[in-house]
């Protein structure tokens, strides 16, 4: 329990300072940055929950789709990133600081996973975690579904509409 009580700490400690930082920084740069920090690291309290579909979903679309908002209209609507030095001291502090908080995480990782964790027994054969998500989808909820994917379809068309009136 106290192993599983880390590993959570590790994923939500920084998951709450980088969403505080990503709506507290001046620079809209810096704030996407901190956003997709948050979501993969939100991704991986999923991943620690045993939720690989939403650990899947969060990688693949939450994330994901913040980098594409900062490639597609944070960079060009300002012109692209200003290069500035950065001070001597912090080129080689920042690097190292960063690779040894990884490197311990990866340690830590790798001693906790040496041995198995004890699973509760099952009383008969279960479903996975993806297979029953589909199945709640597209059984019990596929007018919602649909209803999502429309309003998704309008905002791609509408924010084309939008950015060729704006190069117009």
């Amino acid at each position: 329990m106290l192993l599983r009580t880390i590993a959570f700490y590790i994923f939500a400690v920084p998951a709450v300072v980088c969403a505080a930082l990503a709506v507290t920084r001046r620079n809209i740069v810096h704030s996407a940055a901190y956003l997709t920090a948050t979501l993969v690291l939100t991704a991986g309290i999923f991943l620690q929950l045993a939720a690989s579909f939403l650990f899947a979903a969060q990688i693949l679309l939450s994330a994901s789709a913040t980098m594409a908002l900062f490639f597609f209209v944070i960079l060009p609507s300002r012109g692209g990133l200003r290069s500035r030095a950065m001070p001597s001291k912090w080129r080689t502090f920042l690097p190292l600081t960063l690779a040894l908080f990884f490197a311990v995480l990866g340690f830590f990782a790798a001693w906790a996973g040496r041995g198995t964790l004890p699973m509760p027994a099952a009383d008969g054969p279960s479903q996975g975690n993806t297979e029953a998500i589909g199945g709640a989808i597209f059984e019990h909820y596929l007018l919602p579904f649909e209803m999502t994917a429309v309003l998704l379809l309008v905002a791609i068309v509408a924010a084309v509409i939008m950015a060729k009136r704006r190069v117009e």
